[in-house]
Protein backbone atom coordinates (compact mmCIF):
# COMPACT_ATOMS: atom_id res chain seq x y z
CA UNK A 1 0.00 0.00 0.00
CA UNK A 2 1.35 3.22 -0.51
CA UNK A 3 -0.42 6.99 -0.15
CA UNK A 4 -0.24 9.66 -3.65
CA UNK A 5 -2.18 12.64 -3.44
CA UNK A 6 -3.29 11.92 -0.02
CA UNK A 7 -4.83 8.75 -1.00
CA UNK A 8 -4.21 5.45 0.14
CA UNK A 9 -3.83 3.03 -2.96
CA UNK A 10 -2.97 -0.85 -3.20
CA UNK A 11 -0.98 -2.59 -5.92
CA UNK A 12 -2.59 -5.76 -7.28
CA UNK A 13 -2.75 -7.76 -10.75
CA UNK A 14 -5.35 -8.44 -12.50
CA UNK A 15 -4.70 -10.76 -15.33
CA UNK A 16 -1.02 -10.18 -15.03
CA UNK A 17 -1.34 -6.61 -15.01
CA UNK A 18 -0.69 -4.60 -12.16
CA UNK A 19 -3.46 -2.28 -11.11
CA UNK A 20 -3.76 0.62 -8.82
CA UNK A 21 -6.61 0.42 -6.47
CA UNK A 22 -7.93 2.95 -4.31
CA UNK A 23 -8.77 1.73 -1.11
CA UNK A 24 -12.17 2.02 -0.18
CA UNK A 25 -13.17 3.50 3.42
CA UNK A 26 -16.38 1.35 4.97
CA UNK A 27 -19.04 4.39 3.99
CA UNK A 28 -17.95 4.26 0.26
CA UNK A 29 -18.50 0.77 0.10
CA UNK A 30 -22.09 0.47 -0.23
CA UNK A 31 -22.35 3.06 -3.68
CA UNK A 32 -19.66 1.08 -5.19
CA UNK A 33 -21.26 -2.24 -5.02
CA UNK A 34 -24.50 -1.07 -5.69
CA UNK A 35 -22.96 0.47 -8.83
CA UNK A 36 -21.04 -2.44 -9.74
CA UNK A 37 -23.47 -4.62 -9.81
CA UNK A 38 -27.05 -2.67 -10.02
CA UNK A 39 -26.48 -0.08 -12.10
CA UNK A 40 -27.30 0.14 -16.03
CA UNK A 41 -23.62 -0.61 -16.00
CA UNK A 42 -23.72 -3.21 -13.50
CA UNK A 43 -26.21 -5.35 -15.37
CA UNK A 44 -26.34 -7.73 -12.48
CA UNK A 45 -23.53 -10.05 -12.94
CA UNK A 46 -22.73 -12.63 -11.04
CA UNK A 47 -20.05 -12.25 -7.59
CA UNK A 48 -17.14 -13.31 -10.22
CA UNK A 49 -17.88 -10.33 -13.01
CA UNK A 50 -18.40 -7.93 -9.99
CA UNK A 51 -15.78 -8.97 -8.12
CA UNK A 52 -13.25 -8.39 -10.98
CA UNK A 53 -15.38 -4.76 -12.41
CA UNK A 54 -14.64 -3.76 -9.12
CA UNK A 55 -10.92 -4.99 -8.27
CA UNK A 56 -9.87 -2.56 -11.54
CA UNK A 57 -10.73 0.24 -9.28
CA UNK A 58 -10.79 0.01 -6.09
CA UNK A 59 -9.83 -2.39 -2.67
CA UNK A 60 -10.78 -3.07 0.59
CA UNK A 61 -10.01 -5.52 3.41
CA UNK A 62 -12.54 -8.62 2.99
CA UNK A 63 -14.11 -7.10 -0.11
CA UNK A 64 -14.73 -10.74 -2.13
CA UNK A 65 -16.63 -11.58 0.26
CA UNK A 66 -18.73 -8.78 0.94
CA UNK A 67 -19.13 -8.72 -2.81
CA UNK A 68 -20.40 -12.62 -2.80
CA UNK A 69 -22.78 -11.67 0.09
CA UNK A 70 -24.29 -8.68 -1.60
CA UNK A 71 -24.51 -9.84 -5.28
CA UNK A 72 -26.59 -13.16 -3.15
CA UNK A 73 -28.93 -10.97 -1.37
CA UNK A 74 -29.80 -8.96 -4.64
CA UNK A 75 -33.88 -9.16 -4.73
CA UNK A 76 -33.84 -9.01 -8.31
CA UNK A 77 -30.81 -11.43 -8.62
CA UNK A 78 -32.86 -13.67 -6.28
CA UNK A 79 -36.29 -13.14 -8.37
CA UNK A 80 -34.65 -13.84 -11.92
CA UNK A 81 -32.29 -16.73 -10.86
CA UNK A 82 -32.57 -20.24 -12.38
CA UNK A 83 -33.96 -22.82 -10.31
CA UNK A 84 -31.07 -24.42 -7.57
CA UNK A 85 -28.61 -26.11 -8.98
CA UNK A 86 -29.78 -29.36 -7.41
CA UNK A 87 -33.21 -28.94 -9.14
CA UNK A 88 -31.52 -28.84 -12.69
CA UNK A 89 -31.80 -32.14 -14.45
CA UNK A 90 -28.79 -34.06 -15.22
CA UNK A 91 -27.92 -33.47 -19.10
CA UNK A 92 -27.44 -36.53 -21.04
CA UNK A 93 -26.30 -37.43 -24.56
CA UNK A 94 -28.63 -38.16 -27.33
CA UNK A 95 -28.14 -41.70 -29.58
CA UNK A 96 -28.25 -40.48 -33.06
CA UNK A 97 -29.52 -43.18 -35.77
CA UNK A 98 -27.01 -45.41 -37.13
CA UNK A 99 -28.01 -44.25 -40.59
CA UNK A 100 -28.86 -41.30 -42.34
CA UNK A 101 -32.50 -40.58 -42.90
CA UNK A 102 -33.66 -43.49 -40.30
CA UNK A 103 -34.99 -41.19 -38.18
CA UNK A 104 -36.27 -37.25 -39.22
CA UNK A 105 -38.03 -34.43 -37.05
CA UNK A 106 -40.37 -32.44 -39.26
CA UNK A 107 -42.43 -29.37 -38.59
CA UNK A 108 -44.20 -26.57 -40.59
CA UNK A 109 -43.13 -22.67 -39.68
CA UNK A 110 -45.89 -20.11 -40.95
CA UNK A 111 -47.91 -18.12 -42.04
CA UNK A 112 -44.82 -16.46 -43.57
CA UNK A 113 -45.96 -12.35 -43.02
CA UNK A 114 -44.70 -11.90 -46.85
CA UNK A 115 -45.53 -14.95 -49.08
CA UNK A 116 -42.99 -15.54 -51.79
CA UNK A 117 -43.52 -14.04 -55.28
CA UNK A 118 -45.66 -17.58 -55.85
CA UNK A 119 -48.00 -16.90 -53.08
CA UNK A 120 -46.21 -19.80 -50.62
CA UNK A 121 -47.04 -18.83 -46.99
CA UNK A 122 -45.83 -21.98 -45.35
CA UNK A 123 -42.78 -24.13 -45.38
CA UNK A 124 -42.76 -27.67 -44.43
CA UNK A 125 -38.93 -28.46 -42.61
CA UNK A 126 -37.54 -31.51 -41.94
CA UNK A 127 -33.95 -32.28 -40.21
CA UNK A 128 -32.25 -35.49 -40.18
CA UNK A 129 -31.31 -37.00 -36.85
CA UNK A 130 -28.53 -38.48 -37.84
CA UNK A 131 -26.57 -36.00 -40.37
CA UNK A 132 -28.24 -32.92 -39.57
CA UNK A 133 -29.22 -32.65 -43.23
CA UNK A 134 -32.50 -29.88 -43.37
CA UNK A 135 -34.76 -30.56 -45.86
CA UNK A 136 -37.25 -27.29 -46.80
CA UNK A 137 -40.53 -27.84 -49.05
CA UNK A 138 -42.54 -24.30 -49.65
CA UNK A 139 -46.32 -24.69 -48.79
CA UNK A 140 -49.18 -22.81 -49.98
CA UNK A 141 -51.51 -24.23 -47.78
CA UNK A 142 -51.66 -26.03 -44.25
CA UNK A 143 -53.84 -28.66 -45.71
CA UNK A 144 -53.17 -32.47 -45.20
CA UNK A 145 -52.66 -33.33 -48.90
CA UNK A 146 -49.88 -30.02 -49.01
CA UNK A 147 -48.08 -31.69 -46.27
CA UNK A 148 -48.67 -34.94 -48.03
CA UNK A 149 -46.91 -33.99 -51.42
CA UNK A 150 -44.54 -32.13 -49.34
CA UNK A 151 -43.34 -35.27 -47.95
CA UNK A 152 -43.32 -37.49 -50.63
CA UNK A 153 -40.92 -34.55 -52.61
CA UNK A 154 -38.22 -35.20 -49.87
CA UNK A 155 -38.65 -39.22 -49.49
CA UNK A 156 -38.30 -39.70 -53.05
CA UNK A 157 -34.81 -38.19 -52.74
CA UNK A 158 -33.52 -39.58 -49.23
CA UNK A 159 -35.67 -42.62 -48.54
CA UNK A 160 -38.77 -43.40 -46.42
CA UNK A 161 -37.31 -42.95 -42.45
CA UNK A 162 -37.94 -45.65 -39.78
CA UNK A 163 -39.22 -42.93 -37.82
CA UNK A 164 -40.93 -39.60 -38.22
CA UNK A 165 -41.36 -37.13 -35.40
CA UNK A 166 -43.44 -34.61 -35.35
CA UNK A 167 -45.30 -31.99 -33.03
CA UNK A 168 -48.43 -33.88 -33.24
CA UNK A 169 -49.98 -30.83 -35.72
CA UNK A 170 -53.72 -31.79 -37.18
CA UNK A 171 -51.78 -31.63 -40.30
CA UNK A 172 -49.65 -34.71 -39.33
CA UNK A 173 -52.41 -36.39 -37.80
CA UNK A 174 -54.91 -36.32 -40.57
CA UNK A 175 -56.16 -39.47 -41.94
CA UNK A 176 -54.34 -38.68 -45.35
CA UNK A 177 -50.95 -38.12 -43.93
CA UNK A 178 -51.84 -41.42 -41.41
CA UNK A 179 -52.42 -43.26 -44.64
CA UNK A 180 -50.00 -42.49 -46.71
CA UNK A 181 -46.81 -42.79 -43.82
CA UNK A 182 -48.06 -46.49 -43.03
Amino acid sequence: MFVADGLLYHWDSIAGVKVRQLVLPRERREEVLQLAHESLWGGHMGPKKTKTRIKYSFFWPGMEKEVSEYCQSCHNCQIRSDRRRSDKVPITPLTRPEHPFQVVNVDIIGPIETPSARGHKYALCLVDLCTRWPEVVCLHSLAAKATCDALLEIFSRTGVPEMICSDQGTNFKSQLTQLMLE
